[in-house]
């Protein structure tokens, strides 16, 4: 039990990190690409340029534990029952279809965006 403690602890700690680090590097490169911030905390306390806070990065460590504890043993169950007896092949193709759906939408926002 200790050490399952112990590895949310370490979990919890780790996300708090690796996400606000990727917060901060999105919301620069939004910023660089679009030439406009799409969001600021410099009227929070302990912020770093406007792009992360301390809340949020606290927030981000909850959200993962939450979602490890609770969320992903709901979405491994829903695989066992349902997605485990759909065809590879049919898997497949609605992954493909979901990727080229994400793409579009992707380029279509960054031309939007850019002109």
């Amino acid at each position: 039990m200790k050490n399952k403690k112990k590895n949310y602890i370490n979990l919890f700690v780790l996300f708090i990190i690796v996400f606000s680090i990727f917060e901060y590097i999105v919301g620069f490169t939004l910023d660089a690409l679009f030439a406009e911030t799409w969001w600021d905390y410099s009227d929070s306390k302990y912020n770093l340029n406007g792009r992360i806070t301390l809340l949020n990065s606290f927030l981000w460590g909850v959200i993962t534990i939450v979602f490890t504890k609770f969320i992903y043993p709901l979405i491994q169950k829903f695989k066992e029952k349902i997605v485990y007896k759909i065809p590879s092949k049919i898997q497949i193709i609605i992954s493909l279809i979901l990727v080229i759906g994400i793409s579009v939408d992707f380029i279509l926002s960054c031309i939007k965006y850019l002109s």
